[in-house]
């Protein structure tokens, strides 16, 4: 399937990019900062290799920074992460690839009693082409740490996740101009939302807090800027 991306070690991968249209976007209207911008630092160190062989000028490392939130079930967590990926055509190839970097993202906490911590971690698949104009679809889950439940416990799996079309439903806005950086905001209003899995006897208690198996949706304020292999 194009775009397909399957799980590498190295850490966990995720993408919310842009199209080639909003790509066209950087390279047209150099972005002035606002005040109201707190623009993050893009500092594209964490490009994954490309293919031996592969014109750096032609292939792009990509860095999303995303604050927001994502509601699972009845529960609503706060998001800020950052991602990198590349992206370009190997040596003979015809269609484009895409390579992940890494997802950064702090545990969330969720208060109550027992004290529990949420990590949002990317789970093995993306796809650029399938998903509606300006979106894409790819796959999460959250892993779960806490007292009650065991060390593998999440919502969401490599093989049942939380499956997001990220669509952007804004404008794509340029906010600065070097780096690049376009500012634009990205939701998914439904995407089914599994029960607990790995968690032991603890299944209880999290399925419990967060009414699952349910619904969740995402709403993300995305800054996006691109920098060609020749220059990181």
């Amino acid at each position: 399937m194009p775009g397909r991306v399957p799980h590498q070690a190295g850490g966990m991968k995720i993408l919310l990019a842009l199209t080639g249209v909003a790509l066209a976007t950087l390279a047209l209207f150099p972005g002035v900062a606002t005040a109201a911008d707190d623009i993050p630092a893009f500092t594209f160190d964490d490009c994954p290799a490309i293919p031996a062989g592969a014109d750096p000028v032609a292939w792009r490392c990509e860095e999303m920074h995303a604050t927001g939130t994502v509601k699972l079930g009845k529960v609503e967590l706060p998001v800020t992460l950052k991602t990198t990926h590349a992206e370009g055509r190997p040596p003979g190839a015809t269609a484009t690839e895409f390579i992940f970097g890494t997802l950064r993202s702090d545990p969330v906490a969720l208060a109550g009693r027992p004290r529990a911590d949420f990590t949002l971690q990317y789970a093995g698949f993306i796809d650029f082409a399938a998903g509606p104009p300006m979106a894409e679809i790819l796959h999460l889950k959250y892993h779960v740490d806490s007292t009650l439940t065991r060390a593998g416990c999440s919502i969401g799996t490599d093989d049942d996740p939380l499956v997001v079309v990220g669509e952007i439903v804004g404008d794509r806005v340029p906010v600065q101009q070097d780096p690049p950086v376009l500012k634009f905001p990205v939701k998914d209003d439904g995407f089914a939302v599994p029960a607990s899995h790995g968690c032991g006897a603890g299944h209880r208690f999290v399925d419990r807090r967060f009414g699952l198996p349910s619904t969740g949706s995402l709403e993300l304020t995305v800054y996006f800027s691109v920098r060609t292999y020749d220059n990181v």
